[in-house]
């Protein structure tokens, strides 16, 4: 037996509901009675004041804290639940899947975050066509083969890639790491790379922790702070929590914060960042690459004195300590702002850079 339902009716195909032999209209479910209408038990319900109240809050605490907030839409998939949320200041709404783009798109949400890696180009092709008009698409890119599907997705189209998400997980050698980083920028400006998301795992993914030890975490956490890009932190990776999977790693913050050896990486790290506007927005360039090991500048122009550097910082990342990299720069001047077993960050002499 065929549905009968359109686009304003509903029918015995309808999760949730009881019609075996008729027809309803969808407004007239609007304030019927989940005892005596068509509902089927379970029935899942939500209180619009506690809904109401819950997206206040949050809204308030954002705008307090100087936060943008991309809530996660894909299990509601409500449009009215999306307008509430953007109504109250919501910066785009995220979803898990291409299909669920399509959807918020259509409901009308002007920005919205993939949380996940985009591998069809036929989704590309059709999201470069909407940015025309002025929507946003932001996912992330965590390989050469998604930048290859980036490539052939707008292939012939005038438009570039404005990426503002990249996330990069273990398991790549430096060589592997800057020929991803390299060709995912050479399809966007440098404004945007600079402002892309950058992030070691997220509630999808396997925890930092679970997958390498204390000495990687130092140059993961290094290499997400000196990059280019936006530092994205998940929750509780500060403070070492655990996770295998996107399940496990959903695991409530702890309180008050333990006494974990990566904090204080965290907040070492984090500080310089926001020292040095060179970390930020300055221009990148590799010194050393090999499997092992890696070494980049970051430069500063100051822009009274045109092409003049105002500062050079030298990032050395390694996956194991002690083990000797020659680079032919002069450090011998070389102030250390970081010094770690794995990590090392360094400012330079104007002369030297």
């Amino acid at each position: 037996m065929q549905s009968t339902a359109s686009a304003s009716t509903v029918d015995w195909a309808t999760k949730g509901l009881w019609l075996p032999d008729e027809v309803a209209g969808v407004e007239d479910l609007v304030g019927a009675s989940l005892f005596a209408g068509p509902f089927t038990w379970p029935v899942m319900v939500a209180s619009r004041s506690a809904i109401d109240a819950n997206v206040a809050t949050m809204a308030a605490y954002c705008a307090r804290h100087d936060v943008d907030f991309a809530p996660h839409g894909k299990t509601s998939m409500a449009p009215t639940l999306f307008a509430a949320q953007l109504d109250a200041g919501a910066w785009g709404i995220t979803v898990a899947t291409a299909n669920q783009a399509l959807a918020a798109r259509r409901f009308g949400v002007p920005r919205v975050v993939l949380a996940n890696e985009l591998l069809d180009p036929r989704v590309v092709r059709w999201a470069a066509g909407e940015a025309d008009s002025g929507w946003e698409l932001l996912f992330y890119v965590d390989s050469l083969a998604g930048v290859e599907v980036l490539r052939a997705g707008l292939s012939g189209l005038s438009a570039g890639v404005d990426g503002r998400s990249a996330s990069s997980r273990g398991g790549h050698g430096g060589a592997e790491m800057v020929a991803t980083m390299r060709a995912f920028a050479a399809l966007q400006s440098w404004r945007s790379l600079t402002h892309s998301w950058t992030m070691l795992g997220s509630h999808d993914t396997e925890r930092l922790h679970s997958m390498v030890d204390q000495s990687l975490v130092e140059v993961a956490v290094g290499l997400l702070m000196t990059l280019p890009g936006v530092p994205m932190i998940f929750a509780g990776d500060e403070v070492g929590l655990l996770g295998v999977n996107g399940e496990d790693a959903r695991r409530p913050m702890p309180w008050p914060l333990p006494d974990h050896p990566s904090l204080p990486v965290y907040r070492s790290l984090i500080a310089l960042r926001r020292q040095h506007e060179a970390l930020r927005r300055g221009s990148l360039r590799w010194v050393y690459v090999e499997d092992n090991a890696v070494a980049f500048l970051r430069s500063t122009v100051d822009s009274k004195l045109d092409s003049t550097v105002d500062e050079t910082l030298l990032v050395l990342a390694r996956r194991r300590p002690g083990e000797p990299i020659q680079l032919d720069l002069p450090l011998s001047s070389a102030e250390s702002l970081y010094d770690g077993p794995t990590l090392q960050i360094f400012r330079l002499h104007p002369l030297d850079a």
